[in-house]
């Protein structure tokens, strides 16, 4: 195995057979993945119905939600749902959360009642935008925060 790994080392490098050091430039194709992540973020409730960027626009590239996890604490009330969506001035959702979704302890995954998922989920986001939580309806009352938890890829442009 310790050699495999070796040789793949060496090819990267441009070193195979001993030759000369001549690395190899990796380059990306229009729509190739330049790295997958994994994000926790804690969103209070103030920065929920405030309207709150969980990931940052960048220019060149977009963002694919391949999943997400959401621990809720406390049991919010009020607000009409919240929604996980791209910063285009014509939003992509990710996720609708329901206010019935959103009691102390609930661990939100796609399929979990009173969710709805969007066409952002699994699929592209708009370019060179970021992705936030914002509310629908009046401001939630009575939780304290969602933990979210996003799988994603950036995809270069």
């Amino acid at each position: 195995m310790q050699k495999n790994v070796m040789q793949t080392i060496n090819w990267l490098l441009g070193r195979e057979n001993n030759s000369a050091l001549s690395p190899r430039t990796p380059t990306f194709n229009v729509g190739s993945p330049l790295a997958l992540a994994t994000d926790r973020i804690t969103v209070t409730l103030a920065q929920a119905n405030a309207g709150y960027t969980l990931l940052p626009a960048l220019a060149g590239v977009r963002y694919d939600i391949l999943d997400y996890s959401i621990l809720v604490n406390g049991n919010f009330a009020t607000v009409t749902d919240y929604k996980i969506q791209d910063t285009a001035d014509t939003p992509i959702n990710v996720v609708t959360l329901a206010v019935a979704a959103l009691s102390d302890g609930a661990f939100l995954v796609p399929g979990t009642a009173n969710t709805t998922l969007g066409a952002g989920y699994g699929g592209p986001l708009t370019m060179g935008k970021g992705v936030r939580i914002v509310k629908n309806g009046s401001a939630g009352t009575g939780g304290t925060s969602l933990v979210i938890s996003l799988r994603y890829k950036i995809v270069g442009g």
